[in-house]
């Protein structure tokens, strides 16, 4: 199993960085409004304009999902870090050649 990099992970080699992401508010309702109802009536292209012509001002709120796509590929490495971290394994049958050296093995009675 590897970590996922596909979305800008690098855990476990750099910790995520405290986000500083904020809820809609007044200043940029209207911009999310005309956003949401460009891809609600499918203009894509449109929407994405309207997020690039705004990127400085938008970047600071979650519209889009490439943040949480980041967020859960994070969520993964560290799972994924945690079970590669075990070291007892809990298992009616003997485990075999690849279990980690000075790990343990418990026989479940």
């Amino acid at each position: 199993m590897n970590y996922s990099r596909n979305f800008g992970s690098s855990f476990p080699q750099k910790p995520i960085a405290p986000g500083n992401h904020k809820d809609v508010d007044a200043a940029v309702s209207s911009l999310v409004t005309q956003y949401n109802q460009y891809m609600q009536n499918g203009n894509i292209a449109a929407a994405s304009k309207l997020y690039l012509d705004n990127k400085d001002l938008l970047s600071l709120y979650i519209i889009d999902t490439s943040y949480i796509n980041f967020l859960e590929e994070e969520l993964y490495n560290t799972g994924l870090f945690a079970l590669l971290s075990q070291d007892t394994i809990v298992s009616e049958t003997q485990p075999g050649e690849n279990q980690d050296v000075g790990g343990y093995w418990l026989q479940d009675y």
